[in-house]
């Protein structure tokens, strides 16, 4: 599926993706997971990607092999390693937490991941979940 890089597209694109995760059986943990990052990862791309470049296109792919389930994201946007990013500093206290910040923590500790930028010069991120069933 492909998608304009906005934040309006996104519903209807987050919709998509659940249609997907239904065709190929998708349920439980795995599935909890995948919408987390999905939203994680298209939000991201849209919020920071395009700040200085008017919106492109965002395409996923998804592809179930038994038990993995393999999703891919490319976008036009900046480029951006999510895998290297520096994660924030923990908070030493409840009034020095803020909101925000974890998510590409979560999605590294959920999937195995690869990143490159391609000769085309777009982000291709490779995630792969596995589906116990649970």
């Amino acid at each position: 599926m492909s998608f304009a890089a906005t934040l309006a597209a996104f519903p209807q694109a987050a919709d998509a993706f659940r249609r997907a995760l239904d065709a190929a059986g998708i349920q439980g943990r795995a599935r909890f997971q995948l919408e987390l990052i999905f939203e994680e990862v298209v939000t991201n791309a849209i919020r920071y990607g395009y700040r200085d470049r008017p919106p492109g296109t965002i395409s996923v792919s998804l592809h179930r092999d038994g038990d993995r389930v393999h999703v891919v994201f490319l976008d036009d946007g900046a480029p951006f390693d999510p895998l290297t990013h520096a994660p924030p500093t923990p908070p030493r206290s409840l009034d020095e937490a803020c909101p925000g910040g974890l998510g590409l923590v979560l999605v590294r500790r959920t999937a195995h991941a690869s990143y490159e930028r391609t000769a085309q010069s777009l982000n291709k991120l490779s995630l792969m979940v596995t589906d116990s069933g649970e």
